[in-house]
């Protein structure tokens, strides 16, 4: 009986908002849940996944992601599938503000025409200012998306953990060098506070291999 939920369920899943690590897939739980009709059935069935190895689930940030593959057995989550998480969650955020601001700057650019047209030249002024900071602020996110995906793809390549500290090392220190060229700090202090953890995370990993302090 359960194993016909099986194929189901895990297709299900492949077609929700999910986010791809490697071979394997991770969904939150609750996003797991509109599979289902009730979360007791849920559960029994995540339950049976996990017993056959064809899933597993872990917690983040007080959120619980479900572990995943189509192709795949022999599912765990392991620290490594944590720290490309935390990464790949703070890129998922980063794409969905610059997708917002890209929005933002195509409306405000069609307001700007508006406005000279009927000859609002003060209002047409107060948008064009509007885009600029917006237009300064999707570059910075631009630059932290483009360093992330830097990181993530030095973690996925990486077979120990020194090249793990390497590959948050070398994408960090770019992504500070390009925070460090902004003037109005308020515009990254978002940026830079979701960015603490990996900080914090890659001088911890540093100091128990090397014993130095990034």
């Amino acid at each position: 009986m359960l194993k016909s939920f099986c194929k189901p369920t895990i297709q299900n899943w492949s077609k929700k908002d999910s986010i791809q690590i490697g071979n394997f897939m991770f969904i939150t739980k609750i996003e797991a849940s509109h599979s289902f009709k009730s979360d007791e059935e849920m559960n029994i069935v995540i339950d049976y996944l996990k017993s056959i190895e064809k899933c597993d689930s872990c917690i983040m940030n007080d959120v619980i992601y479900v572990k995943f593959s189509p192709n795949h057995h022999n599912v765990k989550c392991c620290e490594k599938d944590m720290n490309s998480l935390k990464l790949q969650s703070l890129r998922k955020k980063i794409l969905q503000q610059t997708s917002e601001l890209q929005n933002t700057i195509s409306n405000t650019r069609s307001s700007i025409k508006l406005h000279l047209k009927s000859q609002s030249k003060s209002q047409a002024k107060y948008e064009l200012k509007r885009m600029k900071r917006a237009q300064t602020n999707l570059d910075k996110k631009l630059a932290v998306l483009n360093n992330l995906e830097q990181i993530i793809e030095g973690i996925d390549l990486a077979t120990d953990q020194v090249e793990v500290v390497n590959a948050y090392k070398d994408g960090l220190c770019s992504l500070k060098k390009e925070l460090g060229t902004n003037e109005n700090v308020e515009q990254v202090a978002e940026i830079v506070e979701d960015l603490n953890y990996y900080t914090n995370k890659v001088t911890e990993i540093s100091d128990l291999i090397s014993g130095e302090s990034l």
